[in-house]
């Protein structure tokens, strides 16, 4: 830019002088006689002559040379221009490259959460059934239904379930040695021997329930096993200890026996609910599908559980609720969770994300327990509102006496 405008200033001059030259004829017959430089006969033709012969051709040769100079160094400037765009254009690729191949790589901590959630909606439908099948068989033993123990009625209900009691669950050493007599074997009321592992499991809610993750259960197969058994058996005695007796049709039949059959009705709604409650915690725990077994197996042993504990833990096929259990509790307790956040930003995004589901899916459960919750709360408050009502009832009718067969205060 600098040698373009000086040729252009060149040129400017010589044109300048060319012009100055025009003019001077008319200045040497203004300065005839005097000093002045054009006023010598010749002078002007002398001047035109070294210009012609020696400014002028000299003049466009140089402009040529400043332009082929100047032409040769904007190469150079070029190349220096297109370099420069080529290495910032590697640079910029190979950044990219590199935040791709740290945003996008597969994280050891995303693949634990894909591989252990893998049978996690199998497993919950697989809860749902069985508890939708426990749920049946307490509803079938409360109606008396037949082809069940309890068809007959209360006497045949107990009646099973006591000989149940003596194979299975009782403990020769209860009740001071007394339900086992070593001189009149016949008489012995239990059967079983000291120190069996389903000794009390129909009665012992805590161990047999409530401290195991995983249960041996799964009543969509015809198999029956001693989990399956236990519960059963525990059921009968948490609820409707005492069943309603067994009635004929023909009784059954009598116009004024309806309002009984549907206050047993009612009463059988009622005991549903907790039938409800009970059931959805044996699905929840009950053996899943067995998907993710192995993998669960591996994150316990990272604990540092001894792997003859880890059986008692979670199970060979974690329920539902083992799952959930290792995903929202134990995952975390081991410091690989947390050194394993330090990978790139985009994996903890993407660890957020997943903690966040868990999250959503842990707040299902406890809003659907809380609903259970009120339903018990609501079933008890009824009852409690009933037995006001029978004395209210009674008071219309005209016996003044309580539910409870107190007299009640005579009002002034």
């Amino acid at each position: 830019m600098t040698q373009g405008r000086f040729t252009r200033t060149i040129l400017a001059a010589a044109c300048a002088c060319i012009a100055l030259l025009q003019v001077a004829e008319p200045a040497h017959a203004d300065h005839m006689g005097t000093d002045g430089a054009l006023d010598i006969p010749g002078q002007t033709s002398y001047l035109e002559d070294q210009l012609n012969d020696n400014w002028l051709p000299a003049i466009p040769a140089m402009a040529d040379q400043l332009t082929d100079v100047m032409i040769h160094q904007i190469f150079g400037i070029g190349a220096l221009l297109d370099a420069k765009d080529e290495l910032e254009t590697q640079r910029l690729i190979d950044q990219l490259r590199a935040e791709a191949h740290k945003n996008y790589k597969g994280s050891e901590q995303m693949c634990r959460y894909g591989t252990n959630v893998r049978s996690l909606a199998a497993t919950e439908m697989k809860a749902r059934s069985n508890q939708l099948l426990l749920g049946q068989v307490m509803q079938q033993r409360l109606t008396l239904r037949g082809g069940s123990g309890s068809e007959r009625g209360r006497f045949f209900d107990q009646r099973s379930r006591f000989d149940q009691f003596r194979r299975i669950y009782c403990n020769p050493e209860e009740n001071n040695g007394s339900l086992i007599s070593a001189s009149i074997p016949d008489s012995n009321i239990c059967i079983t021997t000291a120190g069996g592992v389903r000794i009390n499991n129909d009665i012992d809610f805590t161990r047999m329930l409530d401290t195991k993750n995983t249960l041996n259960i799964d009543f969509t197969d015809n198999t029956l096993t001693d989990d399956e058994q236990d519960i059963l058996a525990l059921s009968r005695n948490l609820f409707s200890h005492e069943l309603l007796d067994y009635k004929i049709d023909s009784v059954l039949a009598r116009a004024d026996n309806f309002e009984v059959i549907t206050a047993m009705r009612s009463l059988h709604a009622v005991r549903s609910v907790a039938h409800n409650s009970f059931s959805h915690m044996v699905g929840m725990k009950s053996r899943g599908t067995g998907t993710v077994g192995n993998f669960m197996t591996k994150v316990m042993e990272e604990l540092g559980v001894p792997a003859g504990e880890i059986n008692q833990m979670i199970g060979n096929n974690p329920s539902y609720f083992a799952q959930m259990e290792v995903l929202t509790r134990k995952m975390y307790q081991n410091a690989t969770f947390y050194t394993n956040l330090y990978t790139s930003p985009e994996s903890l995004k993407r660890t957020s994300v997943a903690l966040q589901a868990l999250q959503i899916m842990h707040d299902r459960d406890r809003f659907e327990g809380s609903l259970r919750r009120e339903m018990l709360i609501s079933m008890i408050l009824e009852m409690k509102l009933r037995e006001a009502q029978d004395v209210v009832v009674s008071n219309i009718a005209g016996n003044k006496r309580s539910a409870s067969g107190d007299p009640l205060p005579v009002s002034p």
